[in-house]
């Protein structure tokens, strides 16, 4: 309000205006609140998290962090000094919440991995410290900015993983023991994940197709090179994409048939052409799982049944043979025995009618019969 006036005795004017602050005192009394609210937030989260200020004080240490630590949240509020990384480390120094606030290449090279996402830190490290033992720890930190963007602040969520990092090196060692067996295995054999993507290719595979595990592992399976450039689904992808019934319904007429022998995998008969070269090949693919009966994979080994598939036939074609031959004996016997038992016939037939044809010298007629007689058996017996 502003008064405007002239001399004593005149007239005078009262301006006055106003402004609305009613959002503004809104936006205060929510920060206000929320700011009331917060320490009763990060209480209550189930991850074990921790706050500091800008001078690296603690401000707030949750009921989880007081479980993974040991620490009391009555020991450690209001303490700086890297006092927050003792129950961690057993030492002071700077960790995940105090790179947040004070980025540090070289520090963050003690993290097992790390990785920055504008204010958000993510990060894993092992924890010799805590009381639970050695932990592996994954840990997410970000900072607290004020209405007009200044840091004051920062807040650090922590996780144990430690079981999963041990189920992911179990997997890894069971990954390397599967890999040690399928290069001792005496026949070409890969593993694809559910992606297609190649996760072992084993020694034989190397020498058969000429192409090594480095072309191949990391890779979404192609061995369109074993087929002149096409690329027809190997039985390992069928395996994975289709169920039995839809695997024999579309492909049971091309010679694809569930083995006898292994439950649950399949078998078919194949030409493809490694390092050019033709070879027949019987194949074989199966599902993978996890231990909890996910499908996670399938494995297809392969054996080189060229020089068996030939000599099979070359069986085949001595057996006609033979058989062939066989039936030539037989024939050559009966026409042996045929004709050994004619000429006995003949014989007689030839040796009588001479005998008659003197007697009847002087009868024409007869004499001429007998003739016809001999000429017919002498045609019989050529």
């Amino acid at each position: 309000v502003s008064r405007i006036g002239k001399q004593l005795g005149e007239s005078r004017r009262i301006v006055a205006t106003f402004e609305d602050i009613t959002y503004r005192k809104e936006a205060e009394k929510a920060l206000i609140e929320s700011e009331r609210r917060l320490p009763d937030i990060i209480e209550f989260l189930p991850d074990a998290t921790m706050v500091i200020d800008k001078e690296g004080k603690v401000i707030a240490w949750n009921q989880a962090i007081e479980v993974m630590t040991g620490v009391k949240v009555s020991e450690i509020l209001g303490k700086g000094n890297y006092a927050h990384a003792i129950p961690f480390y057993g030492d002071r120094r700077p960790i995940l919440i105090d790179l947040a606030l004070h980025p540090d290449p070289e520090l963050e090279k003690h993290y097992t991995a790390i990785q920055r996402e504008g204010d958000l830190l993510f990060g894993e490290a092992y924890t010799p410290s805590l009381p639970t033992g050695i932990a592996h720890l994954s840990a997410t930190a970000s900072v607290f900015r004020d209405s007009n963007g200044e840091i004051i602040a920062a807040i650090e969520c922590i996780r144990d993983n430690t079981e999963r990092r041990q189920m992911e090196e179990a997997l890894a060692s069971e990954h390397d023991r599967l890999a040690a067996i399928l290069d001792g295995i005496p026949i070409p054999a890969f593993m694809i994940d559910r992606e297609h993507t190649v996760v072992l290719w084993n020694r034989n595979n190397e020498i058969f197709t000429g192409t090594t595990k480095l072309e191949m592992l990391g890779k979404i399976l192609n061995i369109a090179f074993l087929f002149k450039g096409k690329t027809p689904p190997t039985l390992a992808e069928l395996v994975l994409e289709m169920t039995d019934e839809e695997i024999l319904e579309k492909y049971g007429s091309r010679g694809v048939f569930k083995s006898d022998i292994f439950p649950g995998a399949f078998e078919s008969i194949g030409t493809i052409f490694p390092l050019g070269e033709e070879r027949i090949m019987f194949i074989q693919a199966a599902r993978i799982f996890d231990p909890k009966g996910e499908l996670i994979g399938a494995v297809q080994t392969a054996q080189d049944i060229t020089e068996r598939i030939r000599m099979q036939k070359e069986r085949e074609k001595l057996q006609s043979q033979l058989i062939q031959t066989q039936k030539m004996e037989a024939i050559g016997t009966l026409a042996g025995g045929i004709a050994h038992d004619s000429n006995n016939i003949l014989s007689g037939i030839m040796g009588y009618s001479e005998l008659c044809l003197k007697a009847v010298q002087d009868r024409p007629k007869a004499r001429h019969s007998l003739e016809q007689v001999l000429r017919a058996a002498d045609r019989a017996k050529d």
